[in-house]
């Protein structure tokens, strides 16, 4: 089964449900609105792994926020009662753990969250970079310089919360002047990462940061021109980098300190 613990969100379909609920939550979605996206997409009656903790996670999410539904109430309680996970997880201290975990949360949804959590706005990040933009970005006194080669809308089902997804190669170029686009235009040569994979891709899903960590990059980029190249789609990236690592990562490739 899809879990790595006991814990209400110890399972996948529970986690799920919690950052969905968190995100449309974030955004200003109303709890009955939320509640109606979560209708069009309910587990089977049957599947016990995937309703027992799609109810549970939906109902301690709610309870967490002081926003917790009769009706959410109630199907979580009767699955507890009725379709338990606790016999599918493998060992018997594990199966006993969840027991217990499912018992407190049946009993918590009959008290009110003394503090509940504040709703946090949803970031969804939108770039205003351009495919084929090419950046650079001054760390001691050089300048580095990427490639911005893919810029692609991550699917999602609500159309509020697709974010842009970042496909970056890093040049195999440094330089202690700022450099023109026209540097660039006689030949690519990227910045292998990793020689096992052989592969230049640097940095992808730039929508995974927060919004000071965008911002300080940001700042700290200049656009030396555009030199359009294909789109670029890569299923398998041998360095997943977020913005918080990119200047430490950068002088790493390049023997920087």
């Amino acid at each position: 089964m899809s879990a790595i613990s006991t814990k209400i969100f110890g399972h996948d379909t529970a986690l799920d449900v919690k950052n969905f609920f968190c995100e449309l939550y974030g955004l200003g979605y109303s709890v009955k609105e939320i509640e109606e996206y979560f209708l069009n997409d309910l587990p089977d009656e049957d599947d016990i792994e995937e309703l027992c903790p799609f109810w549970t996670g939906f109902a301690l999410v709610e309870w967490e926020y002081g926003v917790l539904s009769d009706s959410v109430r109630d199907k979580a309680k009767d699955v507890i009662l009725n379709y338990s996970d606790a016999t599918l997880f493998f060992t018997k201290k594990d199966q006993e753990a969840r027991a217990i975990e499912l018992q407190k949360l049946y009993e918590k949804l009959d008290t009110v969250n003394p503090k509940p959590k504040k709703r946090r706005k949803t970031f969804v990040f939108r770039t205003e970079w351009n495919h084929g933009d090419i950046y650079a970005i001054q760390i001691c006194n050089k300048y580095l310089y990427f490639h911005v080669c893919g810029i692609f809308s991550r699917p999602y089902l609500i159309e509020g919360l697709y974010k842009d997804e970042l496909y970056i190669k890093v040049f195999d170029c440094i330089s202690d002047e700022l450099l023109g686009v026209e540097h660039f235009q006689s030949g690519i040569k990227y910045k292998q990462l990793d020689t096992y994979f052989n592969e230049p891709v640097f940095l992808k899903w730039l929508w995974c940061i927060g919004v000071r960590e965008k911002t300080n990059l940001e700042k700290k980029v200049i656009l030396v021109g555009n030199l359009s190249t294909e789109n670029e789609r890569v299923s398998s990236v041998s360095g997943n980098y977020q913005f918080r690592e990119f200047e430490n990562t950068l002088c790493r490739l390049f023997g920087l300190s």
